[in-house]
């Protein structure tokens, strides 16, 4: 949290309280006009401007600049705030509940505030008209046709006459708020008796939404007997994918089931066109021409590392995508097929009954000059990529690590062999989606005491002079961040060095070579810091451990 909230001034609280028009208040503000004077222009009594004065000065300033719990937005209908212009946003521990208000003396609110919620007292802050208007296009925003199908799909007659068609509905309006929002996935979550789902927009999560409880189970089966999935494993941990109709076009999207002890959690993952396509921009020209020779010519191992968002499915897609523009013969393993790449024949592992070992054995006789699995997880599956490496192939597949010695240390806990590891070269793929803060909204900002500290730890206390903050409209989709840049960078590890590495498998953190992948995301970050493309929780999330 920054700093507290200045409290607005005694001229836009007039008006906010309807006491002077917009043109009025234009004027009394560039003019800097007195009580007395206020009063001789808008030819009201003097004692009522001094009224309007002491409830200004009476009032508390409401702290908008905070995290918002969905517990505490939930406390007041959207139609109430939407139609008062109001956010519940404190919950004091005597039980005292603050509500922002641009007119927090208005009598009519404050009645049916008070019918919703009778059992909290109440206090009505003061905020800024321009601040509430923003929250509320975040947090109570209109899904009222959401609501209804959802409604209508609860209802008694849809489940005895077994409605799939209202729920496939339900299903597709979800997806495409999230597309529409340009959102890369949505929680879909049954947990306890509450059915929500909530957007995941630049790495910031939008509030839930909730649903009616009675359709969580059949609203789960569908979605899975939409994706493909059978119907008698509808219980079982499941990744698939389904596509969404949308106009003229369909949405591909990913589907990961979990079944947890109370309920379930369901993420789907919106896979756009531009992420089938990667930009020479988004690389420096060494990195882009390294990476374009690594795929032509390496014949060891490339891996794509990166945590979980980080742009590696876009990368693997892409790289997939220009192998196969190469006139190579690419056979990808899958689990799911999220997009269907012309050229390139796409295994989905989840529908060939065999096991990932056999799998690989059957694909390795297709004659295959470049063999991509979408990630590896298992010991398994790390022998199967070590096989088709030795058979002669390019071996390209994703792996989830931070570092290069992460990804190293993986390796070889997967059961990589180590002496194929002394003989050949791995090449690795760092990719990060760094998101970009909103031009059009983005505030400068005075970091926190701690906030210093934290540079200075990081040795960069000297190395930027201001900074900016996100703060969210309408051309930001009221996130704050508007774009996620890409940051790639490509590390090949030979074999000799391989085989130092080993002599020191204890301390790969100190080898500098690991370490360059690290050392230009920090020069990245700064440069976008400088600029004021990122915010301090940005530039933190990636380099503090």
């Amino acid at each position: 949290m920054g700093s507290v909230e200045k409290k607005i001034d005694f001229y836009q609280y007039l008006w906010q309280m309807n006491a002077i028009g917009d043109r009025e208040y234009s004027i009394i503000r560039e003019r800097q006009l007195s009580d007395d004077e206020i009063s001789t222009r808008i030819k009201t009594a003097a004692n009522l401007i001094t009224i309007y004065r002491q409830q200004w000065d009476a009032l508390e300033q409401a702290d908008l600049n905070r995290h918002f719990s969905d517990d505490l937005l939930d406390k007041l209908s959207t139609t109430t705030c939407q139609r008062f212009k109001i956010i519940p946003y404190d919950l004091d521990k005597s039980g005292k509940l603050k509500v922002a208000c641009v007119n927090p003396l208005l009598n009519a609110m404050r009645k049916v505030v008070s019918r919703e919620i009778p059992a909290f007292k109440i206090e009505y802050c003061l905020a800024d008209k321009e601040t509430v208007l923003r929250l509320l296009k975040v947090y109570y925003r209109d899904i009222s046709h959401i609501i209804d199908k959802a409604q209508e799909a609860s209802g008694e007659s849809a489940f005895l006459s077994g409605d799939s068609a209202g729920l496939d509905t339900l299903i597709d309006q979800i997806v495409i708020d999230g597309y529409e929002r340009h959102a890369t996935d949505i929680h879909l979550v049954f947990q306890g008796d509450i059915l929500f789902y909530r957007l995941r927009l630049n790495n910031c999560f939008f509030p839930m939404i909730k649903l009616p409880n009675p359709i969580s189970m059949v609203l789960k089966n569908r979605l899975l007997i939409r994706s493909g999935c059978a119907f008698n494993r509808l219980n079982n941990v499941r990744d698939a994918a389904v596509e969404i109709p949308y106009k003229d076009t369909c949405i591909p999207v990913r589907v990961s089931y979990v079944p947890t002890p109370d309920g379930y959690s369901i993420v789907l993952r919106i896979i756009r066109p531009s992420y089938l396509s990667f930009n020479k921009d988004d690389f420096l020209p060494e990195q882009w021409s390294d990476f374009i020779f690594q795929m032509k010519y390496n014949r060891g191992l490339v891996l794509i590392t990166g945590p979980v968002g980080s742009g590696k499915t876009t990368i693997y897609y892409s790289s997939m995508q220009y192998l196969a523009s190469e006139r190579m013969k690419i056979i990808s393993l899958e689990d799911p097929v999220e997009s269907n790449v012309h050229g390139a024949f796409q295994v989905d592992l989840g529908k060939t009954r065999l096991t990932f070992s056999d799998t690989m054995k059957v694909i390795l006789r297709q004659d295959p000059d470049i063999v991509m699995i979408g990630e590896v997880r298992t010991e398994e599956e790390i022998k199967s990529v070590s096989a088709a490496k030795l058979s002669g192939n390019m071996v390209f597949t994703t792996l989830h690590a931070l570092t290069p010695w992460d990804t190293l240390i993986k390796l070889r806990r997967l059961g990589y062999p180590e002496e194929q590891l002394l003989n050949q070269s791995v090449t690795i793929l760092t990719v990060r989606l760094v998101p970009i803060i909103c031009s059009d909204c983005a505030e400068v900002y005075q970091p926190t005491a701690e906030e210093m500290r934290q540079l200075e730890v990081l040795n960069l206390q000297s190395d930027v002079k201001s900074f900016k903050k996100a703060v969210g409209c309408e051309v930001c989709q009221y996130s704050g961040y508007v774009a996620m840049k890409p940051f790639y960078d490509v590390l090949t590890v030979d074999a000799s060095h391989m085989t130092k590495l080993m002599d020191n498998w204890n301390s790969l953190r100190q080898d500098s070579h690991l370490h360059g992948p690290i050392n230009h995301m920090r020069s990245f970050l700064m440069g976008l810091m400088k600029k004021g493309d990122i915010d301090l929780k940005t530039l933190f999330g990636f380099l503090i451990e």
